[in-house]
């Protein structure tokens, strides 16, 4: 198997422990299979894959598609081996390093590692370095079920906890997002996992979309209405802006959406121009929402990045303060969603509100 060049260094330390236990071995097996699984050995020959074959340094595992494979390399590092993938093994001494050629690989070490010991998974655009703990890994992407690490690329570094993915986009920067339940591959789902892990791991439905908003600035006598429509999962089809007054269009917004067969999707405007915004169920347009009348604030859409520090700024009874002295009132619903925002000037006038309309999507 061919050794790919590294573009990145992603290094993982892991802070805590998670999902089992077990007791100390120090061969490797393949423990089972299911399809069609090739093995070859250091000098790249094939080998028969049977029930508990030993594997050494140098040995290769690949998948067919529907095939998958389970590996113990030692009975408390697990790992499964995702269809269409394709690994291979080097073994020196207490260091142990997996290259992940094609594929995705899944991860279970459930006891924290000596202090001379090491366990690398490496991909073409990062190296994992595994202390202790459950997720999985593509050429891109690392996803934990449990646990917490720090990750490192070139000059960044930066701390990811259970729940979360870390990405490393084309430009070399490391994106982290929320892992949800429905993010998690089938093959890591189907197995036994301990008691408590998608207990940490929220579900993304049902979901609260934002389907309409009306913006009224009471200074400049202007308002605006945005309708938001989705698809069965919550994705944005289109967005329309009207005039509130006239009735009179002012954008229409037709969003396509492309995916990369591996978990990652964008989405590209009416005009063929692309977002480099990741886009997620119940997320829209940041250019289609974005409202400020002529200096006056009024707080609109809850779905824009920065949101969630905004709403950290709200204070039990609904109001928020600017620097300025201008200040919100928020009116939530029983799904605290903003429903009604009044924003003041800061001599107390009403200068501007924004009224919101929600409903849930369960697919």
């Amino acid at each position: 198997m061919k050794k790919r060049i590294l573009a990145l260094t992603l290094a993982l330390s892991l802070l805590l422990a998670s999902c089992g236990g077990g007791a100390s071995a120090t061969t490797m097996h393949l423990r089972k299979t299911e399809g069609t699984v090739d093995v070859s050995d250091g000098e790249g020959k094939g080998v028969e894959p049977r029930e508990d074959l030993g594997l050494y340094s140098g040995y290769g595992v690949d998948t067919s598609s529907e095939s998958y494979a389970w590996i113990d390399l030692d009975s408390v590092k697990l790992t499964k081996l995702d269809q269409d993938s394709e690994i291979a093994i080097t073994k020196e001494g207490r260091k142990l390093e997996i290259e992940v050629e094609s594929g995705s690989l899944f991860f279970n070490v459930t006891q924290p590692l000596d202090d001379d010991e090491t366990m690398d998974i490496v991909t073409s655009t990062m190296m994992v370095g595994i202390r202790g703990t459950c997720g999985w890994v593509t050429q891109d992407t690392a996803a934990l079920l449990k646990g917490a690490v720090e990750i490192t690329a070139g000059d960044q570094t930066v701390m990811i906890a259970a729940g979360q993915m870390a990405r490393v986009t084309e430009d070399g920067e490391i994106e982290i997002t929320s892992l949800y339940q429905e993010d998690i591959p089938s093959f890591v789902m189907e197995e036994s996992l301990d008691e408590g892990v998608l207990e940490e791991i929220p579900a993304i439905y049902p979901l609260s979309v934002l389907t309409k908003q009306t913006i009224h600035c009471i200074k400049y006598d202007d308002m605006e209405i945005v309708e938001y429509f989705y698809d069965e999962e919550g994705y944005a089809l289109r967005s329309e802006r009207t005039d509130y007054f006239n009735g009179e269009s002012q954008r229409i917004q037709v969003y396509t959406y492309h995916y990369d067969g591996e978990g990652n999707c964008w989405y590209e405007f009416g005009n063929g121009v692309s977002s480099n915004i990741p886009c997620e169920p119940g997320s829209i347009d940041v250019m289609s929402v974005g409202i400020n009348f002529m200096g006056t604030i009024v707080d609109a859409n809850p779905l824009l990045p920065g949101y969630s520090e905004l709403r950290a700024e709200i204070e039990a009874n609904g109001r928020r303060e600017f620097p300025d002295g201008s200040y919100s009132i928020y009116t939530m619903d029983e799904n605290d969603d903003p429903v009604y925002i009044e924003t003041y000037g800061p001599d107390g006038s009403l200068s501007g509100t924004a009224a919101f309309e929600w409903t849930v999507i369960d697919p």
